[in-house]
């Protein structure tokens, strides 16, 4: 039975691909970690202590990592920390311990960065050009990949674009909309207050996201970077209406400006996925 070794597996996505995973019943056992866990199956780990994710690894010797530890931060020390310094630790201890482990990174549409609306859809031989710390830590990751997949480790990039689904971290605009939303409905708040809603994103739901996931860890190449996405430009007031109308919510309820919204820097008009290479990857068959 392959195991699978899922660090910073409290969030959302974590726990979309677990449930991803379990539909082939007993195909897989599980060890899932997180600096905090929330549960009792879950173990703690902070995947910058290098030497304590040395020994589980040696220990466990996984098929399978999702590395799912991500920082958002705008502090570009810390966001290198746990997006670059921490994933070239896991993948120095891959090489060195478990050589035939299948690593999967999660990285991020926003690696893409300052795209024209005439780039779109973006396909993965886009030339990066971050506009974000969070982007630009991203990218550096990337290029980690590409290196240890010449030295012998077989890892790839999930590069997702943006999740649509239950508890989205609040720092990415779908994850504020829920807490706004809530917040609305409880009593809390009158109004919900978002930035800009003009832009144009690829949104795809959690459950879709997981299984593209999952096709990437058993059918993708070393070295290979795959967009995880829907392929569908969606407008962002869109979004937003389709929530109202979920929660029985008036527009009147919106307040929408610039200064309202927690984005900083360059705010990108138009990006959505070319999907060609995850379509071509869903269609070859694979078993374990």
């Amino acid at each position: 039975m392959p195991k699978v070794l899922m660090i910073g597996s409290n969030g959302a996505l974590g726990s979309a691909l677990v449930r991803a995973l379990k539909k082939n019943e007993g195909a897989y056992s599980f060890f899932l970690t997180s600096r905090n866990p929330l549960d009792q199956i879950t173990e703690q780990l902070d995947i910058q202590d290098s030497p304590s994710l040395k020994r589980l690894i040696i220990k466990l010797m996984p098929d399978f990592i999702f590395n799912l530890a991500v920082n958002f931060s705008s502090n570009i020390e810390s966001a290198i920390d746990i997006n670059v310094r921490s994933s070239a630790s896991l993948l120095e201890i891959v090489k060195e311990n478990t050589p035939n482990c299948r690593v999967l990174l999660m990285g991020s549409a926003a690696e893409y960065g300052a795209v024209t609306p005439a780039d779109n859809p973006v396909a993965e031989s886009q030339p990066l050009n971050p506009v974000s710390v969070y982007g630009l830590t991203k990218s550096l990751q990337t290029q980690l990949v590409s290196y240890y997949a010449q030295l012998g480790v077989n890892v790839s990039v999930c590069r997702i674009f943006n999740l649509d689904g239950p508890g989205i971290s609040e720092s990415l605009f779908v994850g504020r909309l829920q807490k706004e939303v809530q917040e609305v409905l409880s009593g809390r708040k009158l109004h919900i207050e978002l930035g800009s809603l003009d832009s144009i994103r690829d949104y795809i739901n959690i459950e879709q996201a997981a299984q593209q996931i999952i096709d990437i860890a058993l059918k993708g190449e070393a070295g290979e970077i795959y967009n995880v996405a829907s392929g569908i430009p969606v407008k962002i007031s869109e979004l937003l209406e389709r929530y109202l109308t979920d929660n029985n919510l008036p527009l009147a309820v919106v307040r929408s400006a610039k200064n309202l919204g927690s984005h900083v820097g360059y705010d990108v008009p138009v990006i959505y996925a070319d999907i060609t290479k995850i379509r071509s990857l869903t269609k070859k068959s694979k078993t374990i």
